[in-house]
């Protein structure tokens, strides 16, 4: 009964994710409503988390009704604004199609069994994020006596509550404090994630790639290690990832519903540690300074483990390359300009840091570059499609060259 709540209550945001895409813009008749209806899960996920964190604060907690209620209100107006707009049409998916879900489902099924009975044994997962969440759901808000009381400064109270939230809306939907079951809504969250990238990619990408890139993902050693620990990083990055390939779709067609998922996506995204005047304290920083290259250094070999993320940043930097070369300037420069402000700023958290960094290094390598991986896996079945366009363009008229009208 309580995996039944859980997957009903996430059946209600999918739900409302549904209805939330014409209201973005990001769908704008029926037929691109299926077209994209990949994105519907994630932003319904995202919306949820959203709505009940901010009712948490004026004592309305989101259970099955308030759940009910949201997917019923989107789904009413999403409805409205697609009124006499163009029907879809059925099309016969490809075998190829059919038989890269059916591999990527029997996986993700695989993981659930462990996902379903693993224990809450991370400290930031109990002592952070799973903290709030069982106080939202026992006290039904955000009381002040815990996320703002002196006693609790331990859990890190000025972080977000979308997780906390999303948490509390499954232990009220499976009726119970269920700390394992717990774990099935983070290999949930990816479910959304794929199916979001897939929908951000789908018309752009060769199919084959598209489910080539959905599976090195979904089978990196460390999206199943990072998302088994219930810890934010690893939903964080995969929702930075879609927006990531959001923007670079909208670099290459100028539509203006990738610019509103990337924008949806990836303006909340903010390091919430550390002010920009944490960088101009001289004092601080001034006998920490090599710290920058250890991190580099450190932060790179993470990235570029195959025993933790296989060969996704490598293929990244690859194709950067080939962009490069073949001329696809607008991907390449947006690539390269995010991917080592990225790098370089993560390594200078260590530096701005006011805790011992080899200490602080060693505790979050592994986690906080998932961003960077995941946001270039993301962008490397659009790297590639363009490049072999523009290959393809330039290979035409020579071919045309030599033959004889």
């Amino acid at each position: 009964m309580r995996v039944a709540g859980l997957l009903g209550a996430n059946a209600l945001m999918l739900a409302a994710g549904f209805g939330l895409l014409p209201l973005l813009g990001i769908a704008r008749s029926w037929r691109e409503l299926v077209a994209r209806s990949g994105l519907a899960y994630l932003c319904g996920i995202v919306l949820a988390g959203i709505v009940a964190a901010h009712l948490a604060l004026v004592h309305v907690s989101v259970g099955w009704i308030g759940l009910s209620v949201l997917a019923l209100a989107s789904l009413a107006a999403g409805a409205l604004r697609l009124r006499g707009s163009e029907r879809p049409e059925w099309r016969r998916p490809g075998w190829f199609s059919l038989a890269a879900v059916a591999a990527l489902a029997a996986w993700l099924a695989e993981c659930a069994r462990a996902f379903a009975v693993a224990p809450l044994d991370r400290y930031d997962a109990w002592a952070i994020w799973a903290l709030k969440g069982h106080a939202l759901y026992a006290f039904g808000w955000a009381d002040p006596t815990i996320f703002a009381g002196q006693e609790y400064r331990f859990a890190n109270l000025d972080y977000p509550l979308l997780l906390p939230s999303l948490e509390a809306i499954d232990f009220r939907a499976m009726g119970a404090f269920d700390t394992r079951l717990l774990h099935l809504q983070f290999l949930l969250l990816l479910v959304a994630a794929l199916a979001a990238l897939g929908a951000v990619l789908r018309d752009r990408v060769p199919q084959f790639l598209v489910w080539l890139t959905l599976a090195a993902i979904a089978s990196a050693p460390a999206v199943f290690d990072q998302l088994l620990t219930a810890y934010a990083d690893l939903p964080l990055a995969l929702v930075f990832a879609v927006g990531c390939a959001a923007a670079g779709r909208w670099l290459i067609t100028n539509e203006r519903w990738p610019l509103t998922v990337a924008y949806a996506r990836v303006h909340d995204l903010h390091d919430i540690n550390y002010s920009l005047t944490d960088t101009f304290d001289w004092d601080h920083i001034s006998g920490r300074l090599g710290v920058a290259r250890i991190a580099f250094q450190t932060l790179g070999g993470e990235m570029t483990d195959p025993f933790s993320w296989g060969v996704l940043l490598p293929v990244f930097g690859a194709l950067l390359l080939l962009a490069a070369a073949m001329g696809a300037r607008a991907l390449y420069i947006y690539g390269l300009v995010w991917a080592t402000l990225s790098w370089l700023g993560l390594s200078w958290i260590y530096v701005i840091s006011q805790f011992e960094y080899s200490s602080y290094l060693g505790s979050t390598k592994e986690r906080v570059i998932a961003t960077v991986v995941l946001g270039g896996a993301a962008l490397t079945p659009l790297l590639a499609a363009e490049t072999w366009t523009i290959a393809r363009a330039r290979a035409r008229p020579r071919g045309d060259a030599g033959r004889t009208p």
